[in-house]
């Protein structure tokens, strides 16, 4: 490490000479001076120059230096980089001919984790091998034995592993670790002695091996004017601890004793739960008659005593944890443990589910992180976790986890997909959407949405065009569309066709000659009218009706036209 540093600092001085030795050939030549800025990325900091920005001579080559922090190492130099005489270096220079910034970049270190396995087994996660991971990093370690075979421990560099004695536990990345897993062949030991007047007769006494999960029968035979009291020792898988025929569970190595005594009352004692009894233990114990014995339980962490149960009718006060019982028979009781848990209840609100732990109500010990994972159905989405989220690590992830410090109540919240609808005219001044009002929305999954259109004079609609798989008529002004995923739709409008014009057209003439017809039936009516009333005319002037004799209007006395000019009949004045 000294001899890295004296290096640094010679190579330093030969930098600052050689600039300085540039920084004389060229100041007659130049009096331009350039901005230098420095910056760095998270993880560490420039330590040359000092200052942010600095001002150079145009030719100078200042030193740039940066430091990387505790776990981050540098990664180069980035930004106006074409100067720079080492990019890659942290210790270097840059030979000033422009304005420059530059920045130094800093990335987390990684850590090498090696895992092998000894015995008969194998690393499911993260397998075997050599792995890299970030500092800092926790990784997953979970180990499986094969057949007739069992997981003993980590070994190795363990002191970040979480719990070495379990198959399936945590490992926190900060220095390089070489971890095995050890795997043993699955059997255990039975020892078994004898206390008193009496033998084991089977499987005998001294010490045997059995698979694991065996059944093995235990047998005990007293002697002539004794009797078998009990098994001793581990006696947590032993079926019936009061019977010298009975069997034990072979999950661990035991160690038992079959006790034989002369006739007394028997007091047997057991546990309910996780905890024990120290006073006067557990098992059965043979007292004089009329004895007081002391009972004096102790409960297991994140466990209380509830009371005892059974042959209670001696027992002073069966609810205290420190009691009296007089033995006058032979009497069977139990200290009752029951686990301190918080209860985690789980539901689910919208289209998903919980896959772990699931839906419903949990127990877990206290402080116990457990992990929550929700999945939405098809075409649905997670929202967040609701209810009582304060131990919740990330509320809006569906996968996190929670950390029981209480009873909470929690749900995972769905919401159906939603996607936007776009709809448009090819051309406004063609015609317009009438619906949907809002032409860019979004929509939920499955949602139907009505689209109209409505052409401007002059024009006709001819299809709508897009994304128009789930419109069932596309040639209709009015149709639904079912949303179904993001939708971009055109109402396609054009001039109205010769075909339409023509159509039209044929429409107009026949419509004027009606109109002639109607016109000629009331000229008709109307001479009808005028032979009737002596063949009245009507006075070119002001329109006054006059006999067809008179010469002049009675009216206003105009004189008549000519014979010679027609003049429409009427049979009235006009309004």
């Amino acid at each position: 490490m000294l001899d890295k540093r004296v290096f640094q600092i010679c190579l330093i001085m030969m930098l600052i000479i050689s600039s300085f030795t540039v920084s004389l050939g060229t100041a007659e030549a130049s009096n331009t001076e350039y901005h230098l800025i420095v910056m760095s990325t998270e993880g560490g900091e420039v330590i040359q120059p000092e200052d942010d920005v600095t001002t150079h001579a145009e030719g100078e080559k200042p030193v740039i230096e940066a430091q990387a922090d505790d776990n981050y190492e540098f990664d180069g130099w980035t930004g106006d980089t074409e100067n720079i005489e080492n990019p890659d270096s942290d210790l270097t220079l840059i030979e000033m001919e422009d304005n420059y910034t530059v920045k130094a970049e800093f990335v987390k270190e990684t850590r090498e984790l090696s895992i092998d396995v000894d015995g008969e087994g194998e690393v499911e996660r993260p397998g075997e091998g050599d792995f890299k991971y970030e500092h800092g990093e926790t990784v997953v370690l979970e180990a499986e034995a094969d057949d007739d075979h069992a997981f003993v421990e980590w070994t190795g560099d363990t002191e970040n592993i979480e719990d070495t004695d379990s198959e399936l536990t945590l490992i926190e990345m900060e220095d390089d670790y070489d971890i095995t897993a050890e795997f043993e062949e699955d059997y255990y030991e039975l020892d078994i002695d004898s206390d008193g007047d009496g033998e084991v007769v089977r499987p005998g006494e001294g010490t045997f091996e059995f698979e694991r999960e065996e059944e093995v029968i235990i047998e005990a035979e007293a002697d002539e004017n004794n009797e078998f009291l009990e098994w001793t020792g581990d006696t947590e898988n032993i079926e019936e601890p009061s019977s010298e025929l009975t069997t034990i569970i072979m999950e661990d190595d035991y160690d038992i004793t079959a006790e034989f005594e002369t006739e007394k009352h028997t007091l047997t004692i057991d546990v309910d739960g996780e905890g024990e009894v120290r006073r006067p233990g557990e098992g059965e114990f043979e007292y004089e008659h009329g004895e007081e014995k002391i009972l004096d339980v102790d409960p297991a962490e994140n466990y209380t005593f509830v009371e005892w149960t059974g042959d209670i009718e001696n027992i002073d006060d069966p609810e205290s944890e420190l009691a009296e019982i007089v033995i006058e028979d032979d009497y069977e009781i139990t200290a009752e443990f029951e686990e301190d848990y918080f209860e985690l209840s789980i539901d689910v609100e919208g289209e998903g589910q919980v896959i772990q732990p699931g839906e419903g109500d949990f127990g877990f010990d206290q402080d116990e992180k457990v992990v929550l994972e929700a999945e939405a159905h098809e075409n649905y989405e997670f929202i967040e976790w609701t209810g009582d989220i304060e131990n919740i690590k990330s509320p809006g992830s569906r996968m996190t986890e929670i950390t029981m410090e209480d009873d909470y109540d929690i749900t995972a919240e769905f919401e159906k997909k939603s996607y936007e609808l776009s709809v448009e005219v090819n051309d406004e001044d063609k015609g317009r959407i009438i619906r949907p009002e809002e032409l860019n929305s979004k929509y939920e999954y499955e949602d139907e949405v009505i689209l109209e259109v409505e052409a401007e004079d002059g024009y006709e609609f001819e299809e709508w065009t897009g994304d128009v798989e789930t419109i069932d008529d596309a040639e209709s002004t009015l149709v639904i569309i079912e949303i179904r995923d993001d939708h971009e739709i055109t109402a396609e409008l054009e001039s109205e066709s010769l075909e339409f014009r023509m159509e039209w057209g044929i429409i107009a003439l026949l419509a004027a000659i009606l109109a002639w017809f109607v016109i000629q039936n009331l000229n008709s009516n109307g001479e009808e009218d005028d032979e009737n009333n002596l063949k009245k005319g009507v006075c070119g002037n002001c329109g006054e009706i006059i006999p067809k004799d008179s010469l002049e209007c009675p009216e206003c006395k105009a004189p008549l036209r000519p014979p010679d000019v027609p003049v429409m009949k009427r049979t009235s004045k006009p309004d």
